[in-house]
Formats: structure tokens, C-alpha cells, sequence
């Protein structure tokens, strides 16, 4: 796990370096900046490495795995709201009788590829993700670590404020200015992760190697 802490701790000083830039901050996090387009990059050279160098994954997880990678680069780069009245996530966008019923199907159709491609994988790997993170190999943890870290900025960070309102509860100036500052740099370290977690696929730990040819 200790490469994944490394690479959080580096994470939080880069988030601390930009809330530090003042009024430049927004430029280095906005859509289209510095840190969103890196972000962008590293999706883009997970799904190389996945689908050119990941000779040791099977090739179901190389190909399926390409596939969620590259949907969350296109996230990252708001494609699922680009082309469709609301964002395909929105409830609005199924309830609201403006919306054509072709755009309907077109949207469901996506997140029903989507949730397939994620239960075929957990499916194939979910015993031995959980295994080998109990046993602490490096690969798993990193898919842990992207995990954890999809839910913090995706789950908790997008959109705080408005979420701390509904609790009934009031976000200081502080949290309303960089809570977006924390998301954007918490997403750069998703693709980091799981490029760290290919890496040591390809090249276990001594460790990793002698448990393998045991057979555990």
C-alpha cells in the first residue's frame, strides 16, 4: 500500500500548491486547465498500457478493463453530458417529457453497457481483488486506492457545498472556494493509481511471485 500513500500524500501537496496560487487556482482546476487535461493524459496511457503491455492480465480484463478506463476518461472530459439534454445520470433526463424518447434509450442503453462491463469484471476478479488486498499485494491495493478515491471526489467532493445545504448545514467560505480544488487533484491520482496497480501486474513483488507459484 505504501506506493499508493506516497502517491495521495503527493497528491494533497499538489492541492495545497494550488489552493497557495490564490486567484490562479481556478485557472490550474477549471475544465480544460492544467490538472484536468494531465488527468486526461494519464487515462489515455492506462488504456495503452491495458491494451499493448498488460501481457500478463487476462485478456478479458484487458479488454473490458480498457473499456471502463476509457469511459471515465470521457467523463473526465464531460462527454456524458455533452450530447444529451441533461446528463445521462440525471433522473431528470428519463423523467422529463421534453426529451426525446430515442435520447431515452440511447442514455439507458449506455449505463446498461457500463453496469454490464463492471459486473463482468467484479465477476471475474472480485474473489481474488479481495484476497490479494487481504494479503496486501500491490495491485490490488491500487485498484482499492482508485476505488476509495472515485468516491471521495465523486461521491463527497462534487458539488459539496449543495450537498452540506441539504443536511442542513452551511459551508465556510474556505470549503465553497477549493472543495473543487480537492476533487480535481483527487481525480489525477485515480489514473496514477491504476497505472501503479498495471505496473506491479506485469512486475509482482518478489512476494507476490513466490505466493503464485504456491498456488495461493
Amino acid at each position: 500500500m505504501k506506493p499508493y500513500l506516497i502517491t495521495l500524500v503527493l497528491t494533497l501537496l499538489l492541492a495545497i500548491l494550488i489552493v497557495a496560487a490564490g486567484e490562479h487556482s481556478a485557472g490550474i482546476t477549471a475544465e480544460g486547465g492544467i490538472v484536468e487535461n494531465t488527468t486526461v493524459l494519464l487515462y489515455a496511457g492506462l488504456v495503452i498500457a491495458l491494451l499493448f503491455f498488460a501481457d500478463k492480465l487476462t485478456p478479458v480484463n484487458r479488454g473490458l478493463g480498457s473499456l471502463l478506463i476509457l469511459f471515465l476518461m470521457l467523463r473526465e472530459l464531460d462527454f456524458h453530458k455533452k450530447f444529451t439534454t441533461f446528463g445521462i445520470f440525471k433522473t431528470e433526463l428519463y423523467r422529463s417529457p421534453d426529451v426525446a424518447l430515442v435520447e431515452k434509450f440511447l442514455a439507458g442503453g449506455f449505463i446498461l453497457l457500463l453496469v454490464t462491463i463492471t459486473y463482468l469484471l467484479l465477476r471475474s476478479n472480485l474473489s481474488r481483488l479481495l484476497s490479494g488486498i487481504k494479503k496486501g499485494h500491490r495491485t490490488a491495493c491500487g485498484i482499492l486506492a482508485a476505488l476509495i478515491l472515485v468516491g471521495c471526489s465523486k461521491v463527497l467532493l462534487d458539488g459539496l457545498p449543495r450537498k452540506l445545504e441539504k443536511l442542513g448545514m452551511e459551508a465556510n467560505e474556505f470549503v465553497v472556494r477549493h472543495h473543487g480544488t480537492l476533487e480535481e487533484t483527487l481525480e489525477l491520482a485515480i489514473p496514477a493509481c491504476l497505472l501503479l496497480s498495471v505496473f506491479y501486474a506485469q512486475f509482482p513483488s518478489k512476494k507476490t511471485r513466490i505466493e503464485k507459484a504456491k498456488g495461493h
